[in-house]
């Protein structure tokens, strides 16, 4: 081993050439990103940002107008305040006023030119509901909605007042002025793209215009170029050199609630549902991925100074500052939106069969998780297909008010009815399956149904009780949920008069699983509840682990819990340790999630409006250098290299020859300084 003296010479004069402090995470799922450098809590719901001299301007949907301070990303703050009637959707800065579109309260002017104290300057209403503008030489655009475009001068901004207005096709969503033109994105019956002369501002004139798929929310202009966030399509990139005659030249999938883009040197910064996209639209005719954030939810809006996206965060989600350097690839590996009102999923050698309400029974391939196609598909008589489970080569899917149906799925595209049972009268939303036992789940109780002969299922018997939401069985035992009581844990060993073994109260429990004496229960309130339940008339809690909003339902595989959370998507619990439960990864999904199934490195959210969401839970890239597990390689993990060097612990061993030396030194530093995925 070297001497002391050296080996500190060596560590502190590498570290002294440039140290590197690189966000790491320990393996895991669902692995947080390096790009997040910063974020504060605005009051409600932040809808648009605007930054300039690093003071980030913010439309607060309730609130009004909010300033803060973000010299220091990680430590931002609240400069000044200003409540404004409406809601406050979009803003623009010129000069020293703020303006805002604040719906049916119209344009509301604030004067900035001291940021911690903004001061109302005036107001317009107008005949529609301002839900975007632009501003440039003392005259600011609003997109009015049913109102189409109004042109207002604000060069007193006192009292602004309406120059001209054009009438558009439908209601006018979004606007951006360039020199003598406004580039006007409207939507309703008819959507389509408005180029207007506006260089007689009192006599707006349209140019051409161009009907696209879909109203656009955000619009964008770079040279020759309009590019438009159209919702449940993409980015739609359009030619607009000849403003007679604009022409669609391409485009980049997003089938999501799409919302804002923002173009800078031939990136497109896209915001939606689906988080942040960074789009290379060099090629206008072949825009291509270039990375992503996709674990953040729904981004409003965003603006982008020296390579730092700050992001409006949707719903009490508020500011986020995005590194867009250290954007990776995003955690979702593919959609599958043909049917978007999915309850119920499973997944099963490579194929998704999934319950999708009105659209009865689909079944997906989903072997190659980026590129899943429909195979198979069945409409249930009811129309309002809730659940499915499968087991070996039959699906079971429960019906709305028709009852369970059973479908030989053997061959997967082409599946076939076996057979029924009705219960005329009853709404099953959940269905589980234990060997020859069908549970059919509904608030007022669960039937049970035998179908040791599938052709022709029997009434068996059910638990009667209110307010039932979920059932887990195995072998005699049935385990509930159900809300205002909690888990309750009943003996079938006679189906037709179940007993009751013992209960645990919870207010508000929703689903559940159970494995090796443990209940995994999810609460809408508290979130996931561990429940030692080896012994059914004596149940306690073991663990808990909060989610961010409403829990709705789990799964228990390989000691991880999947929680899905209709306000917060997917969170991956580790339950290796029932009594202290580790949160793995967040995934903030596009829609409201119901069911969840997972396969291997995937995970299968069912989404009531966003269809089959497919999402890579591999493990994270391991960070070797990040030996205190903090989430970073900072001057922490030298020191714990050291004490492990100089106690001979093989932790300090990183060429893993056995022997601790020089290249153990070498081969830390090394890592040290490549950072962490």
């Amino acid at each position: 081993m070297m001497g002391n003296s050296k080996f500190y010479a060596t560590m502190l004069g590498t570290l002294a050439a440039g140290s590197i402090s690189t966000l790491a995470v320990a393996d895991g799922v669902l692995c947080p990103r390096a790009d997040i450098v910063g974020s504060y809590d605005t009051p409600t719901r932040t809808e648009d940002v605007v930054v300039r001299d690093s003071v980030a301007y913010v439309a607060d949907r309730v609130r009004g107008l909010r300033v803060y301070d973000v010299q220091d990303l990680s430590n931002p703050v609240q400069l000044g305040s200003l409540d404004l009637p409406g809601v406050c959707t979009k803003l623009v800065l010129e000069g020293s006023h703020a303006y805002l579109a604040c719906g049916e309260s119209g344009l509301q002017i604030v004067d900035i030119s001291n940021p911690t104290l903004p001061v109302f300057s005036g107001a317009l209403e107008t005949s529609g509901s301002v839900l975007d503008l632009d501003a440039a030489a003392g005259i600011v655009y609003l997109a009015d909605d049913r109102g189409g475009l109004q042109v207002v001068d604000v060069n007193d901004p006192s009292t602004p007042s309406i120059l001209g207005s054009i009438v558009t096709s439908d209601s006018a969503k979004a606007v951006r002025v360039v020199g003598s033109s406004v580039y006007l994105a409207t939507g309703g019956n008819s959507s389509e793209l408005d180029i207007i002369d506006v260089s007689d501002l009192h006599s707006p004139a349209l140019l051409g215009s161009l009907a696209t798929e879909g109203w656009s929310n955000g619009v964008d202009v770079v040279g020759d170029f309009a590019y438009l966030a159209v919702d449940y399509t993409g980015l739609l990139i359009v030619d607009v050199s000849d403003p007679s005659s604009p022409q669609m030249v391409g485009s980049y999938s997003s089938p999501f609630r799409n919302f804002d883009v923002r173009v800078f040197d031939s990136v497109a910064y896209f915001a939606s549902d689906n988080g942040v996209h960074l789009i290379n639209v060099q090629d206008s005719q072949n825009p291509t991925l270039i990375g992503a954030n996709d674990l953040i939810g729904s981004v409003t809006s965003l603006d982008v100074v020296n390579d730092i996206a700050f992001v409006a965060n949707g719903a009490f989600d508020g500011l986020k500052f995005i590194n867009t350097n250290s954007l990776g690839q995003p955690a979702m590996l593919g959609s599958w939106t043909e049917a978007r009102s999915l309850r119920g999923v499973q997944t099963v050698e490579g194929f998704a069969y999934v319950a999708a309400s009105a659209e009865g029974l689909k079944i997906i391939d989903v072997r190659d998780p980026a590129n899943p196609i429909r195979i198979g598909s069945y409409d249930t008589p009811d129309f309002a297909a809730f659940d499915v489970q499968v087991d070996g080569h039959v699906a079971y899917v429960v019906d709305g008010s028709s009852g369970v149906y059973l479908f030989d799925v053997s061959q997967p595209g082409q599946p076939i009815l076996m057979g029924s049972q009705d219960f005329p009268g009853h709404h099953f939303e959940r269905v589980q399956v234990d060997g020859t036992k069908v549970f059919a789940i509904e608030t007022l109780g669960c039937y049970i149904v035998d179908v040791t002969n599938p052709a022709s299922p029997v009434f068996s018997g059910g638990i009667l009780s209110q307010n039932l939401f979920d059932l887990e069985a195995d072998g005699v035992l049935a385990y509930t949920t159900k809300r205002g009581v909690g888990l309750e844990v009943y003996d079938l060993s006679q189906p037709l008069s179940p007993v009751l073994l013992g209960s645990y109260s919870l207010e508000r429990a929703r689903g559940l699983a159970v494995a090796d004496g443990i209940a995994y229960v999810v609460d809408e309130h508290l979130g996931l509840q561990i429940i030692d339940v080896s012994n059914p008339s004596q149940s306690y809690l073991i663990g808990e682990f909060d989610t961010p909003s409403s829990a709705f339902d789990v799964e228990v595989l390989d000691h991880r819990a999947y929680i899905t959370d209709q306000g917060a998507g997917l969170i991956v619990v580790d339950v290796s340790d029932p009594s202290a439960p580790i949160g793995l990864g967040h995934y903030d999904a596009p829609g409201t999630e119901y069911g969840v199934s997972v396969e291997g490195s995937v995970a299968y959210l069912a989404s009531l409006n966003a269809g089959l969401i497919s999402l890579d839970i591999s493990d994270c890239p391991p960070c070797p250098a990040d030996l205190n597990d903090d989430g970073s390689t900072n001057f922490f993990d030298v020191s714990a290299f050291l004490v492990a060097y100089l106690s001979q612990d093989s932790a300090a061993d990183f060429n893993g020859d056995g022997s601790l030396d020089y290249f153990d030194v070498s081969a830390f530093l090394q890592e040290f300084a490549s950072g962490c995925p």
